[in-house]
């Protein structure tokens, strides 16, 4: 697969000294996989495209397949500009969802009507199929492309493309439904739990992808731009450092249990990071999916089967709700246990390493001094974390019959005699 962007800017171009850096064109990807060409919006971008495709083709037949996400503005304005659509011997497969109301093709007739451009869809000399989406997946050659509905006003859909062990997935404009539909008919907390599971759905969706495009809320860490900016989280590394110090502090750890929510952000990265650290210590990890209360008890049971030496735990709020439950399996089963959380030793777990949050609250309290001070959010730079917690709970490794290594305690910023 190779992928180009066109245009990468939102509601309208803005070509200029000040786009340089992206370009200023609206939305539009390419996405090559083998011999076909697939082309995610027709944002102004798709014009430049066109050229390149003419180009290149030097007279011969042109297939192109283009996925519009949904049909605001400047996801199609720039389809009227696309040159290779003026050619007879090229075929243009459009995919997308139908209107409210209006199918795709009236829709896209709309913006080609003679009050607003000279040349009606119908004149355009190309062969143009129109394939609405109507739950099922699309395939173009060996690519494999689904699709799910996101939120956004209008009917806005991501899609996610599989071709030769990659995937990438092209969703944008997609926002929270945990953060809108309790406000929509007043659902209040009813409309937050139900947007919640509307969001799993998206995050299953989008996991595992090689590439997420989707929309950036600052330019880079040193100098965000526009009106964000803050502590981050980003620990995407910690996974591994937990290991390499569950391994130090319990010695004999061969085979250890990894708690898991495969539809969390980052789990597959923190999982891969963990195998690799696993081998290297002679720890096999175990992978055991918690999606939900009821996942939970069947890991459990899956666990007891296995009878491994310790127990790892993903930090998510799937865990962090169950946080009790899993400590209170562990201590029944003198189950060596490790967290990202310095609640999970005080609750009675073994060992947890992760932020430092009372940190990072701090942290957030100075940046919100500095700009009621005067200081613009897009000059702040992003602070990633510098200061972890190490937690032990001496009481539980004495009930276990452990003896946790000096060289681990004398690190420890936390220790629960």
């Amino acid at each position: 697969m190779r992928v180009r962007f066109w245009g990468t800017r939102g509601s309208i171009a803005t070509p200029g000294p000040r786009t340089l850096g992206y370009g200023g064109n609206t939305s539009c990807v390419e996405v090559q996989c083998g011999e076909h060409r697939l082309i995610f919006d027709a944002g102004t971008g798709i014009r430049e495209l066109g050229l390149l495709l003419m180009h290149e083709a030097q007279g011969a037949p042109i297939t192109v397949h283009l996925f519009i996400s949904h049909t605001h503005w400047d996801h199609i304005q720039g389809f009227p500009f696309f040159l290779p659509a003026y050619q007879p011997s090229t075929a243009i497969h459009v995919y997308g969802s139908p209107g409210q109301g209006r199918s795709l093709e009236r829709v896209l007739r709309g913006q080609m009507d003679a009050d607003y451009f000279p040349v009606a869809l119908g004149d355009l000399s190309a062969a143009i199929h129109i394939h609405e989406f109507r739950g099922e997946a699309f395939r173009v050659g060996d690519a494999h492309i689904t699709a799910m509905y996101l939120n956004h006003p209008g009917m806005n859909l991501g899609y996610r493309i599989r071709h030769g062990g990659r995937t990438v997935v092209y969703a944008t404009d997609n926002e929270p439904y945990r953060r809108t539909l309790d406000e929509l008919g007043r659902r209040a907390e009813a409309g937050r739990e139900f947007g919640g599971r509307l969001d799993e759905e998206f995050v299953r969706f989008v996991a595992g992808a090689d590439l997420y495009i989707g929309e950036a809320q600052y330019k880079s860490l040193a100098r965000p731009g526009g009106n964000t900016t803050g502590p981050a989280t980003l620990t995407g590394g910690l996974t591994a450092k937990r290991l390499e110090l569950f391994k130090e502090a319990v010695p004999n750890l061969t085979e250890i249990a990894f708690l898991v929510n495969p539809v969390y952000p980052g789990v597959r990265e923190g999982l891969t990071q963990t195998e690799v650290a696993g081998r290297a210590l002679g720890v096999r990890i175990r992978a055991f999916e918690v999606r939900d209360a009821a996942e939970v008890d069947s890991a459990f049971a899956a666990i007891l089967r296995v009878r491994p030496d310790g127990l790892l735990v993903m930090p998510d709020p799937v865990t962090s709700t169950h946080m009790a439950r899993i400590v209170e399996f562990a201590a029944k089963n003198r189950l060596p246990a490790m967290d990202g959380r310095r609640q999970f030793p005080e609750r009675g777990g073994l060992i947890a390493y992760g932020i430092d949050y009372a940190e990072h609250v701090r942290g957030s309290i100075r940046y919100v001094d500095k700009i009621l001070k005067g200081a613009k959010p897009a000059d702040l730079p992003v602070e990633q974390p510098t200061k972890f917690d190490l937690s032990i709970n001496l009481r539980t490794a004495k009930a276990f019959g452990l003896t946790i290594p000096p060289s681990v305690l004398l690190r420890a910023d936390h220790v629960i005699q």
